[in-house]
């Protein structure tokens, strides 16, 4: 029975576990802003979705002082996006984006630090991990632009006027993948010097991270197998 268990690390570090929070993440980004959900359905997405981050960088984190940074932003942004979504008169918003900010931006370091501090061959959990890690790059900008926007109203101008809070974010779900794959549409458009720098740097990342990553990948997979042929005897 004990071959059976499976430690919290060991599932956060398996593949099905990786394939859980790439579908949350496609779920939030490409597929929510298509859904008539209600203010329930979002309200259930985004708490599993807190929880996820929660328990990622309660798992993954190597250092105390990441695991305790990691943990208690996320914590603390489950707590505040529970108060903000179901206590009428209380208005937390700003307090959810810049938390979950800090957990989504602590989740994706310990995951790419795990994804490519070791040595080995290029698995599916290493290509899984680095396409959660860009993903969460562009939800980390997301959060960063909301929290622009509820500091700073007007520091985006929309072609056509949002409807909602609500649309207002998912446009900028929309403008921050825009800008990761440095697409660029131009219906979107960053006004304050704050929101335009953020922008840059969004669409630099996007830029350097692929080509970062495809070396990373290739020079891992050379090792791995130099490391395999020295093993077997080969010539190296």
């Amino acid at each position: 029975m004990n071959s059976l268990r499976i430690s919290p690390r060991q599932f956060w570090l398996s593949d099905r576990m990786l394939a859980a929070l790439l579908a949350m993440l496609v779920l939030l980004v490409f597929v929510m802003p298509l859904l008539p959900l209600d203010e329930v359905g979002r309200i259930v997405i985004d708490l599993f979705f807190s929880l996820l981050l929660l328990s990622g960088v309660a798992t993954l984190s190597r250092s105390r002082l990441g695991l305790w940074t990691g943990s208690a932003a996320a914590a603390a942004a489950l707590i505040v996006r529970l108060l903000d979504r179901l206590v009428p008169g209380v208005r937390l918003s700003e307090w959810d984006a810049g938390l979950t900010l800090v957990a989504e931006a602590a989740l994706a370091s310990v995951l790419l630090v795990q994804v490519f501090r070791e040595r080995g061959p290029v698995t599916l959990y290493r290509v899984g991990g680095a396409v959660v890690v860009y993903l969460l790059l562009g939800q980390v900008w997301v959060n960063s632009y909301w929290l622009v926007e509820l500091l700073h109203p007007g520091s985006f101008r929309f072609v056509t006027p949002p409807a909602d809070p609500t649309d207002v974010l998912g446009r900028l779900v929309y403008f921050s993948f825009s800008t990761l794959s440095t697409v660029g549409y131009g219906d979107v458009t960053a006004l304050r010097p704050i929101a335009r720098s953020l922008a840059n740097l969004e669409a630099l990342t996007g830029q350097l991270f692929p080509a970062i990553l495809i070396a990373r990948l290739v020079a891992m997979e050379i090792d791995s197998r130099r490391s395999r042929r020295a093993k077997e005897g080969g010539h190296p």
